[in-house]
């Protein structure tokens, strides 16, 4: 097939995902070209075979009514760009931090496959910053956008119905782009050595859960004081972050480094006793998977494909509510569990015989295969 894979990357975290994505569809005969815009900055990585790469300019306004009028024009240019493409493409793959409505309509007057393959839910995203007219414009967006699709890709089953994505269960199928280079996302610090450092690293949001994990840490120093937190990441909370640590007077207990750059995590994850996932929505967090190859456990909510590779008290460790007082409680739980050295292992073999190169790649070319037989694709 020649796939046109079409992405608008809004976190910096998503720029991992979209390569590894681009190396999955490269391992096959596919001519391969990628129509993208983004708000931060991205970085392309060598590639084996050609990828012909487009970039759509794109700047976010302060404004939220400025950022919609912008966002609407951005998928406009985009619409624009496939209509004059080349008529040798006959699959779009769409895999963005948003919905690509005008795209995936100009799409379907060129009669074009649409595959549609979801990272994320930009609904629940929505949801949980309590952006009410943002969220009936996604819902109704998202359900348009299912109806175009020729073919819809999750990461689970579990996520049909989060989702709310049931009536199209006839044509979802089930892949990931994650795969990890383990020479690289490795355990080179022995568990039991390492330091009682609890990290929360990603995104500062609001649908990450990042403030019930600031709001634990008191709790947990008062039954706890020989631990340290680290915070890794940037976003629309840090500012409240900071000033949530001053006010409680935690900077002794707390260090906060900004952004890490994706070759740098290992070092970082290999400091960590407990890496700490509090999300409200989730698809499959790459996050989650490099902490666990690393040999570093993994206490997160049951959200999106999370409980496909976590199992309580085996890889890892599940957050049975999502409050700063249960978080405590299921962080504690993990930090003197007597069998957490065996969990590391676990969560270190399980990952390497999951997300490892080739299952991702034969995971994803059978999707395809199947689809093309079914004549869906």
């Amino acid at each position: 097939m020649n796939i046109c894979v079409v992405s608008f990357i809004i976190s910096k975290a998503f720029q991992t995902p979209l390569r590894n994505l681009i190396s999955v569809l490269q391992s096959d005969t596919h001519t391969i070209s990628v129509l993208y815009s983004t708000i931060e900055q991205f970085e392309k990585t060598s590639n084996t075979y050609p990828v012909k790469w487009k970039k759509i300019p794109f700047t976010k306004p302060k404004h939220i009514l400025l950022y919609g009028f912008m966002y609407m024009l951005l998928q406009i240019r985009i619409a624009y760009s496939i209509l004059n493409q080349s008529k040798d493409i006959d699959t779009y793959l769409f895999f963005m931090e948003g919905v690509g409505l005008l795209p995936m309509i100009a799409v379907k007057l060129l009669n074009k496959k649409i595959i549609w393959m979801l990272p994320s839910s930009i609904i629940m995203a929505h949801t949980s910053k309590k952006k009410i007219g943002s969220h009936f414009i996604f819902k109704y967006s998202q359900s348009i956008c299912a109806r175009l699709s020729t073919l819809i890709i999750l990461y689970s089953k579990n996520l049909i119905s989060v989702w709310n994505l049931e009536r199209y269960v006839n044509k979802i199928r089930f892949a990931h782009e994650h795969y990890l280079d383990f020479s690289q996302f490795n355990n080179i610090n022995q568990y039991n050595k390492r330091k009682p450092v609890i990290g929360h690293i990603g995104r500062l949001s609001d649908e990450k859960g990042t403030m019930n994990f600031i709001k634990a840490i008191p709790k947990i120093l008062e039954e706890e004081k020989n631990v340290h937190f680290f915070i890794g990441g940037d976003g629309p909370l840090a500012n409240d972050i900071l000033q949530f640590i001053h006010q409680n007077n935690l900077q002794d207990y707390i260090t906060y480094s900004g952004w890490i750059k994706h070759d740098l995590l290992p070092e970082y994850l290999n400091d960590l006793k407990l890496l700490v996932i509090t999300s409200l929505t989730e698809g499959l967090p790459n996050l989650m998977i490099e902490a666990m190859a690393c040999g570093t456990p993994v206490v997160a909510t049951p959200v999106g494909s999370i409980p496909d590779v976590i199992t309580d008290e085996s890889t890892g460790f599940i957050i049975s509510q999502n409050t700063p007082e249960q978080i405590k409680n299921d962080v504690l739980r993990a930090l003197t569990h007597s069998n957490i050295e065996t969990i590391s292992l676990n969560a270190q073999q399980f990952i390497k015989q999951t997300f490892n190169y080739e299952i991702t790649i034969e995971q994803f070319q059978q999707v395809l295969l199947v689809q093309k037989n079914e004549n869906l694709i």
